[in-house]
C-alpha cells in the first residue's frame, strides 16, 4: 500500500464541495485514512511550497493557499500516487481529462480546487509537515507477533497523554479583526489569537510576572509555541474576519522557556465548576432559568465547556426539574449540595444576568461556597453575539479568580523511584496516561519492564505531599517502601 497527500484547496472549501470532491476520490479507490481543517498561515504556506520559491507564480501561490480553510488528508491505496494524481486531472483545467476532479469541479489554472504529492519522496515529506503517525488509520503491520508488541508499546509509551488530559495547553480563541481586506483582517487575526492563546496557556503554569517573559517575543517568534490551529467557526466579509479557533500550544517548549528564564511554576487544581445562568430582562422582572426565551442559558448551551484544568459548564438540563430560577438566586442549600454531589463539582456559580439599559448586559456571578459576588459588565447590542461574549467574560473572569486562589511553589523537581505490578500491559499503559496527565507530575521514565512488573522513575513539581493528594483524585496511592514507592489503584 502507498500513502499520498491530498489538499482540497480554499477555492472548494469557500464553494462548500469538499464532500464531492472526497466522493470522486473514494470513488477512484482512494481511502481516506488522516484529514484535518486547517487555515494556513503566510509562514506555513511558504514553508510548504519553499521549493517553489524563486518561482514567478510563488507570492500568488501562497497569498491563494492562505485566503480560506483548505482540508488536507492523507489518502491510501495501491499505486496512491499515481492514482490520486490520474484523478485530479491535468493542472490546467482547460486540458484536463473528463471525469477528473480538476475538469469537473477547478476554476482556473491557479484556483485548480486540489493538491496531490508528485513522487514518494514529496509524499513522505508532505504528509510528515501536517500529520504524525498516530494521526493517521493505516493497515496493520505485517511483523512478527514479538515485533509487533514492541512497536505497540513504543508507540504507547510515547504517545501523547489523552486528550482532556492535554486539555491544559488547549485555548479556545474568539477573534474578530477588520482591516483593509479579509486576507489581511485574518492574517492579524491569527497572530492575535496565537499571542492570546500563549499567554493564556501561560497563565495557567505560571504566575503573572512569569508570563511576561512572554510579552517580546514577536509574532514569527509565538509561532514556535504553536501546535495547531483549528477552526471551529468563521465568517469572513471584505475586510472583516470572525472566527472561534481552538489553539493548542506545544507543551514542552512553553515549559522549557519558562524554565530557561526561571519563571515560577503555578500549580492550577483541576477543578469543576458548574453554572446556573438565570436571566431577566429588567431588575424587577421574574427570572427566567428553563424557559425556552432564556437567551442566556441558551449562549451557555452553546458553548459547553471551558478547556484547561478548570472546567467551566451550564448546569444540564436533566435538572430542569430540580431546581428553579428562584431557588437557585435564593442559594437553596440542599438542592446546590445534591447538584454538586450528583455532577461531582468543585463549586456552584449563579450566574444572573440582566440587560444593562439599551446596550449590554450585567452580571452578576455569586459563589455558593463562599458567598463572595462579582459583577461583569459586557457592552454590545442587543443579539446572540452579546450573549456568547457574556459567556467568554465570564469565564475569563472565572477562571482569573480561582487561578488567584492557586499555590505558587518552586520549580526544582524531585524524583522517587517506583514499582507497579500489572496482570496486562494494557494496565500499565492506562496507569502510565493516568500519572502523565496527574497535575505536578513532569515525566515518568522506565527503568526495566517484564514479568508483569515496571520499575520507573516519577518525576515532579510542588513537593511529596501534593503529589500524593493529586494522585488520590486519580484513584492512585503511593506506599513508600525501603528506599522506593509502590504504586497501587483503589
Amino acid at each position: 500500500m502507498e500513502r499520498t497527500l491530498s489538499i482540497i484547496k480554499p477555492d472548494a472549501t469557500t464553494r462548500n464541495i469538499t464532500g464531492k470532491v472526497n466522493a470522486m476520490i473514494e470513488e477512484a479507490g482512494l481511502r481516506i485514512v488522516a484529514q484535518k481543517r486547517v487555515w494556513l498561515s503566510k509562514i506555513q504556506a511558504e514553508e510548504f511550497y519553499a521549493e517553489h520559491k524563486d518561482k514567478a507564480f510563488f507570492a500568488g501561490l501562497v497569498e491563494f493557499m492562505t485566503s480560506a480553510p483548505v482540508i488536507v488528508q492523507v489518502l491510501e491505496a495501491d499505486n496512491a500516487i499515481e492514482l490520486y494524481r490520474k484523478t485530479m486531472g491535468a493542472t490546467n483545467p482547460a486540458v484536463a481529462d473528463e471525469g477528473t476532479i480538476r475538469k469537473t469541479f477547478a476554476l482556473s489554472i491557479d484556483k485548480n480546487t486540489v493538491h496531490g504529492s508528485d513522487s514518494p519522496e514529496a509524499a513522505a515529506r508532505e504528509i510528515a509537515y501536517f500529520f504524525s503517525r498516530i494521526e493517521i488509520i493505516g493497515e496493520e503491520l505485517q511483523v512478527p507477533k514479538i515485533l509487533l508488541l514492541l512497536v505497540f508499546w513504543g508507540l504507547l509509551a510515547a504517545a501523547p497523554v489523552r486528550a482532556e488530559d492535554m486539555s491544559l495547553y488547549d485555548a479556545e480563541i474568539s477573534v474578530d479583526v477588520t482591516s483593509e481586506n479579509a486576507s489581511v483582517a485574518r492574517e492579524k487575526a491569527m497572530s492575535q489569537a496565537n499571542r492570546q492563546a500563549l499567554m493564556l496557556v501561560a497563565g495557567r503554569l505560571t504566575t503573572k510576572e512569569g508570563a511576561s517573559v512572554l510579552n517580546h517575543l514577536n509574532d514569527n517568534q509565538v509561532l514556535n509555541f504553536i501546535k495547531e490551529v483549528t477552526v471551529e467557526s468563521e465568517k469572513v466579509s471584505d475586510v472583516r474576519y470572525l472566527a472561534q479557533l481552538k489553539i493548542s500550544i506545544n507543551g514542552d517548549i512553553l515549559k522549557a522557556y519558562l524554565s530557561e528564564k526561571n519563571a515560577p511554576f503555578a500549580m492550577v487544581e483541576e477543578t469543576s465548576v458548574i453554572i446556573i445562568p438565570t436571566f431577566r430582562e429588567f431588575i424587577t422582572d421574574s427570572p427566567l432559568l428553563w424557559e425556552d426565551n432564556n437567551p442566556w442559558r441558551r449562549a451557555w448551551t452553546d458553548n459547553p465547556l471551558t478547556s484547561g484544568p478548570i472546567k467551566i459548564a451550564a448546569l444540564d438540563a436533566s435538572a430542569a426539574g430540580r431546581i428553579t430560577a428562584a431557588q437557585a438566586l435564593q442559594m437553596n442549600g440542599i438542592i446546590l449540595d445534591q447538584i454538586a454531589a450528583e455532577n461531582h463539582s468543585d463549586e456552584i456559580y449563579i450566574a444572573d444576568a440582566v440587560y444593562d439599559g439599551i446596550d449590554g448586559i450585567d452580571v452578576t456571578l455569586s459563589s455558593y461556597k463562599d458567598g463572595s459576588q462579582q459583577n461583569i459588565k459586557v457592552p454590545g447590542m442587543r443579539s446572540p453575539l452579546l450573549f456568547a461574549d457574556a459567556v467568554q467574560k465570564t469565564k475569563e473572569a472565572l477562571i482569573a479568580k480561582l487561578q488567584q486562589q492557586s499555590r505558587t511553589v518552586s520549580q526544582t523537581r524531585d524524583e522517587i523511584t517506583v514499582l507497579y505490578d500489572f496482570r496486562r500491559l494494557s494496565d500499565w499503559v492506562n496507569t502510565q496516561r493516568l500519572l502523565k496527565g496527574t497535575a505536578g507530575v513532569n515525566d515518568v521514565v522506565i527503568n526495566a519492564l517484564g514479568g508483569g512488573r515496571v520499575q520507573f522513575k516519577l518525576m515532579f513539581t510542588g513537593g511529596l505531599e501534593r503529589l500524593l493528594r493529586n494522585l488520590r483524585d486519580k484513584n492512585l496511592n503511593l506506599k513508600p517502601y525501603d528506599s522506593f514507592y509502590t504504586l497501587e489503584h483503589y
